[in-house]
């Protein structure tokens, strides 16, 4: 074997299916990452504190707030999960990280003058809502050129995999409700544009949250057998109690800051916990997850 084919052993042919999937799961850890760093920072610079994560948009951590969602909304997309009812979740949870970075919380209350007393920045609350129609709409385009294009290359290029067995009652009813919540927003967004903008951003967040806790307790259910089982059970429990305090607190209008802490360090956990678990075989509960689900009435 020549030098040449050794670089080209060494840099063309090393496990890229599985090195990919690594590096996309570290990507989402260091999205977080950026996210929390910069809040954090945020929070001793000014000396003031905000009501909820949302509200750093307002910011000088407003870019880092949008790109972090942004790529952890695409990383949730893209990243294939163990079982079909898992990888809906994840889309969905994914999509909805999109809404919550384009479609920005309320502007918070400042009684000073100068906004940067309260620690905010930029933009003003009407600033926010005009391009929201642009990019929602930008959004819902982007995921049918995604699809379509799939559509066409599977179409041409043949399809792999088995026949799909039938689908379980639990894909079925993720799926169903899943479109259900996109529709109805689409519908909101065209009757009444300025409702969309008031309400969407916390409901997206909750949708989101509560994706996020389905795939965690979904997950749970499959590797309760394994070395980790008692970290999957346990954010599982807290992914639970983070949501039911975020809904609490949003019907009353309360701060969220520490409901989303929760929900947001309890899954990271989760997902620093599974790429542990998952590193040296990616998709090691596929086979197992797959045959509950279809073991469903």
């Amino acid at each position: 074997m020549t030098d040449v084919d050794r670089t080209r052993r060494r840099y063309i042919e090393p496990e890229t299916t599985l090195s990919t999937y690594r590096y996309l799961r570290i990507s989402l850890v260091s999205a977080v990452a950026a996210l929390i760093a910069s809040v954090v920072i945020t929070r001793l610079a000014s000396g003031v504190p905000q009501d909820s994560v949302s509200a750093y948009y307002y910011t000088v951590s407003h870019s880092i707030f949008v790109a972090s969602l942004g790529a952890t909304g695409l990383g949730l997309i893209v990243y294939k999960g163990e079982a079909i009812t898992e990888d809906m979740l994840l889309n969905f949870a994914g999509f909805m990280a999109f809404v919550v970075a384009l479609v920005p919380t309320g502007r918070p209350a400042c009684q000073d003058p100068d906004p940067r007393a309260c620690g905010l920045w930029l933009p003003s609350s009407a600033d926010t809502d005009v391009p929201i129609p642009n990019n929602i709409f930008a959004l819902l385009i982007a995921v049918a050129v995604g699809y379509a294009f799939f559509v066409v290359v599977d179409a041409v290029q043949g399809n792999p995999r088995a026949t799909r067995p039938r689908r379980a009652k639990l894909e079925v009813a993720v799926r169903v409700l899943g479109g259900a919540v996109v529709v109805f927003g689409v519908v909101v967004l065209i009757v009444s544009p300025q409702t969309f903008a008031d309400k969407a951003h916390g409901y997206a967040a909750i949708a989101m949250f509560v994706a996020m806790t389905g795939v965690v307790c979904h997950y749970a259910l499959w590797a309760e057998t394994g070395k980790y089982s008692a970290i999957y059970t346990a954010t599982a429990m807290l992914m639970v109690i983070g949501v039911v305090w975020a809904v609490v607190c949003l019907f009353t209008k309360g701060p969220v800051f520490w409901p989303e802490v929760l929900l947001i360090a309890s899954f990271a956990t989760f997902w620093i916990t599974q790429t542990f678990d998952l590193w040296p075989q990616e998709h090691k509960y596929a086979d197992e997850a797959d045959a509950m689900e279809r073991a469903q009435p």
